[in-house]
């Protein structure tokens, strides 16, 4: 039987110590004790790694986590019932109350119920300022789409116009990649579908004179003031009205000697008809 009161001669170097005690076992009560060292305690007391590897492997077989208990709670895995509001102005801490009153106000004056201990403006510890960002719990879904639909561009300031969202739709948009990468499918096809799997943006186009100019509206950069994207100019291109095709694959431009159909990311050439 081992003896932790018992002092070796001599402790063999940490690293040993640490590799003896370290197994599945410990990694299983770790996932609920991350925190979970014993560095310190064999640096005074060597001795003890033995006793530790046979105690972590003993106990582990009786660890269980919490939440899968019969009687655990059931946490709430819906947040259907939340909305999110964007583009809320950053401030300090102690304005935040000032914050959750404004919400509160728009929201009485629609008839829509909302209270301060539902309303949460996270702070940034690195700042001590707010993110810009404000997550309203609901009691169902329905009132959540209705507080959702109140505050989208609602103006605040002619730099904080809102842009809501449920709590669901926030975190898909989160995962999604600020680049915008197109499915090989469509590359396949010379990208003529690009436009239309891009869907943060919508491609628009305008004529001055004969010379017409593709851009790309960005509706979070149109709120903070950014401008569109220009896609293509096309100097001349057209001698008449210039229109999509049926399926918005194509953008079709007619002059007096062709008819020219431009597609793609960058809105090249495609087809051309004499």
């Amino acid at each position: 039987m081992i003896d932790p009161n018992a002092t070796p001669a001599e402790a063999p170097p940490m690293e040993e110590l640490l590799a003896k005690i370290q197994c599945e076992e410990l990694e299983k009560i770790r996932q609920l004790i991350p925190d979970l060292d014993f560095t310190e305690e064999l640096k005074t007391k060597p001795h003890l790694a033995d006793f530790l590897q046979k105690q972590i492997q003993m106990e582990a077989s009786r660890v269980t986590d919490p939440l899968d208990a019969a009687n655990a709670p059931k946490l709430n895995e819906d947040f259907s019932n939340y909305f999110v509001i964007n583009n809320l102005p950053k401030c300090a801490e102690e304005k935040v109350a000032k914050l959750k009153g404004l919400i509160i106000k728009a929201s009485t004056k629609q008839n829509l119920n909302v209270k301060e201990e539902n309303i949460e403006i996270p702070i940034d510890g690195a700042t001590n300022e707010t993110f810009g960002v404000a997550f309203i719990e609901m009691n169902n879904e329905e009132n959540a789409r209705i507080g959702a639909a109140i505050f989208d561009n609602f103006k605040l300031t002619k730099n904080n116009i809102f842009a809501t969202c449920l709590l669901p739709d926030f975190e898909r948009i989160m995962q999604t990649s600020e680049e915008f990468k197109m499915p090989q499918a469509a590359a396949d096809l010379r990208d003529l579908r690009a436009p239309i799997f891009d869907v943060k943006r919508e491609q628009y186009f305008f004529t001055s004179g004969k010379n017409v100019t593709i851009n790309k509206f960005d509706k979070t950069q149109a709120q903070n003031g950014q401008s569109d994207e220009v896609v293509a100019t096309l100097d001349g291109a057209a001698d008449k009205p210039v229109q999509w095709s049926p399926k918005g694959t194509y953008m079709i431009t007619i002059k007096a000697d062709q008819v020219v159909f431009l597609g793609g990311q960058a809105m090249v050439p495609i087809i051309t008809l004499p």
